[in-house]
């Protein structure tokens, strides 16, 4: 068993980062599609059924995992800051627009808490925990391990998948799936194994027809738009973004300065683009050309639109960050918390 943490820089892990990011965008962009039919309907179906929104999330805490996430004062504050100035940015524009209420601002005020970004919120209650997912994972012997993945993924993701409705209900959308995605992550980084990356790329390809095949199914049962394999506590969904990270880690490693550059500003995004899709809704209502054939196009159009918008806005949000945690990290360190808090942790 591995006890080392991964730190060197994988630009194959990075640019599977931003396209992470990138279909999630243009999954919120194109929406649940209930209003759409013929060509559109399947186009939607499928971008939502290979790669998507809930494979790119899963991705993220699969990659977090395969790090291993280690704690500290510097991470946490800086995180938390980012998350609240995203969450008081957006929220006070969205009020100077809409004529939004006083009570969404004090809500955007413990965006955490009130699990206004759920994947922010399930990152952050990972990190804290880390330290205690850390040392289960270095107690745990290969088999114990092995077995303990497989009840989780039986029980949370298996079940769901064949039987729709999930323990927790919350669609994968919560902790305990994150959680489940970190220890993947972390049996991946600890216990190498040997995978023939033509292998990983056809049953990955498999996958992928058996949740487009299973959502086409549901949609023309349904009668609407659907996608019940694509939802973030679905089998499928897991083993999609598992396949790509282990396609991502077997390639031959590559280190380029501008991709690793760009994936650096993928979490603020994460965070904006949800709000700037909003809008962008209320200036130029993209979703009255449903019916036209080339309407996909205009989604993936508006998608890169989004994008470039919130990395652009991300680069200031980074920097007034970082000043904000060095400045509150140099008060926390010649505090008489230091000594408890952050020798505490370190002591974890």
């Amino acid at each position: 068993m591995r006890k080392d943490f991964i730190t060197e820089r994988n630009s194959n892990i990075e640019l599977l980062r931003i396209f992470a990011i990138c279909t999630i965008i243009l999954s919120h962009v194109m929406g649940g599609g209930k209003e759409l039919s013929g060509v559109n309907q399947f186009l939607t179906i499928a971008l939502n059924s290979l790669f998507h929104a809930g494979a790119g999330t899963t991705c993220f805490m699969l990659i977090t995992g395969y790090f291993g996430a280690k704690i500290s004062p510097y991470r946490l504050v800086r995180l938390w800051l980012i998350v609240e100035i995203c969450s008081l940015a957006t929220t006070t524009f969205s009020i100077f627009i809409n004529d939004g209420s006083v009570l969404a601002l004090a809500k955007a005020a413990i965006p955490i808490t009130t699990k206004k970004y759920w994947y922010a919120s399930c990152y952050f209650y990972t990190l804290l925990l880390s330290p205690f997912l850390n040392m289960a994972v270095d107690r745990l012997e290969k088999s114990a391990y092995r077995k303990l993945l497989m009840l989780l993924i039986l029980l949370f993701y298996a079940f769901p998948t064949f039987l729709y409705y999930d323990i927790i209900g919350d669609k994968g959308k919560g902790l305990v799936h994150m959680v489940i995605a970190y220890f993947i992550g972390r049996y991946m980084a600890l216990f190498s194994e040997k995978h023939a990356l033509k292998r990983i790329k056809f049953f990955l390809c498999c996958v992928m027809i058996m949740s487009l095949f299973g959502n086409i199914v549901a949609t023309y049962i349904r009668k609407i738009t659907s996608w019940p394999f694509s939802r973030e506590c679905t089998i499928t969904t897991l083993l999609i973004a598992v396949c790509c990270l282990i396609i991502a880690v077997k390639q031959t490693e590559h280190n380029i300065k501008l991709v690793n550059l760009v994936a650096k500003y993928v979490f603020p995004v994460y965070l904006l683009n949800n709000s700037i899709i909003g809008y962008v809704k209320s200036v130029f209502d993209y979703s009255a050309f449903y019916s036209e054939s080339w309407y996909i196009g205009l989604c993936i159009l508006i998608a890169g639109i989004v994008f470039v918008t919130s990395f652009i806005i991300s680069i200031p949000i980074l920097k007034i960050a970082d000043g904000l945690t060095s400045f509150l990290c140099s008060i926390l360190s010649k505090s008489k918390i230091k000594s408890k808090v952050i020798l505490l942790i370190k002591n974890i």
